[in-house]
């Protein structure tokens, strides 16, 4: 499980009234993407260069604490394209693949693409902690990624 996966998902943990992926007391079970996911349950945005890179976990991690859930709230745009092409402004949803994914693009501006979950305890009890599990793949590794995430 990736480190920096968790931190993002722990530290941009929203509440929406209207919809979120509930969370119970065994989890929420697996979600499959077999449709385009709403803003309200997966939402992206970018981290915007703006003379800062992140060369390190603590950066990355220092920027995404001080970064409000509400920034990332952009809904996820469809792709279609195998191998996934590069693009801009956050994470995207395959509809071929069944999945989510981020490919950047060097040709702007971003430091970082964040993914943000949109959960709600739904167990009746407080919780205390988080796991979160997920597959990563690579179509090919890019300069420039921090090593280890």
């Amino acid at each position: 499980m990736k480190r920096i996966g968790l931190t993002l998902a722990a530290a941009l943990l929203g509440w929406a009234a209207d919809a979120y992926i509930p969370v119970g007391a065994e989890g929420s079970g697996v979600l499959t993407f077999d449709t385009a996911p709403a803003a309200t349950e997966w939402a992206t945005a970018t981290l915007l260069r703006l003379q800062t890179k992140y060369h390190t976990e603590a950066e990355l991690d220092a920027a995404v604490q001080a970064s409000s859930a509400t920034q990332f709230s952009n809904a996820l745009t469809s792709s279609a394209t195998i191998p996934p092409s590069t693009y801009w402004f956050g994470f995207r949803y395959n509809s071929r693949l069944l999945l989510l994914q981020s490919r950047p693009s060097p040709a702007y501006n971003n430091a970082a693409h964040v993914l943000k979950a949109t959960l709600r305890n739904t167990s009746g009890a407080a919780a205390r902690s988080l796991a979160i599990r997920y597959d990563q793949g690579l179509w090919e590794t890019e300069r420039g990624e921090l090593p280890g995430l």
